[in-house]
């Protein structure tokens, strides 16, 4: 009996890793990084003292991995994509949704965008991509086919 009983607590705890590793979604992009996965993580962010639920996006040529925290207030919705390559917010909006630079209240953690590694031409382009109020999901999806294009070297 206790072998039944401990082969069935091994299924289940077995069952909810393998659960937690799905991915949320997957995409293509149009980059040389390849297409991406975005799985939810365990990892908090903190900004301000306030914890952020998070989404890790990967791509397949590369080893860029993207932590995107979801800052939600009632009027807007920030995503902090943080990586090695890069550091940069989307912006959701009820009029739009698109990219800009970290704000003052995210480089106090000591982040902050880089010129540098930032391709200025699909910045612009990105200020608004769509209409805003996508869900958490529809978002993450957009920001892992968009943010490559951000990179000046995407080969690196």
């Amino acid at each position: 009996m206790k072998k039944i009983m401990l082969s069935t607590f091994a299924m289940i705890v077995f069952c909810l890793t393998i659960s937690a590793i799905d991915p949320v979604a997957e995409g293509k992009t149009c980059s040389a990084l390849g297409n991406y996965r975005i799985t939810t993580s365990a990892k908090q962010f903190v900004v301000s003292g306030k914890e952020l639920n998070t989404y890790e996006v990967s791509y397949d040529n590369s080893d860029i991995v993207l932590t995107i925290a979801i800052d939600k207030t009632p009027k807007c919705s920030k995503y902090y994509v943080i990586s090695d390559a890069l550091n940069v917010q989307y912006i959701c909006s009820a009029k739009s949704f698109g990219v800009a630079k970290l704000d003052k209240r995210i480089e106090k953690e000591g982040y902050k965008t880089s010129n540098e590694a930032l391709n200025k031409e699909a910045f612009l382009q990105q200020r608004v991509i769509t209409a805003g109020n996508g869900n958490d999901v529809e978002n993450a999806k957009m920001i892992a086919s968009y943010f490559p294009l951000l990179l000046k070297n995407q080969n690196s």
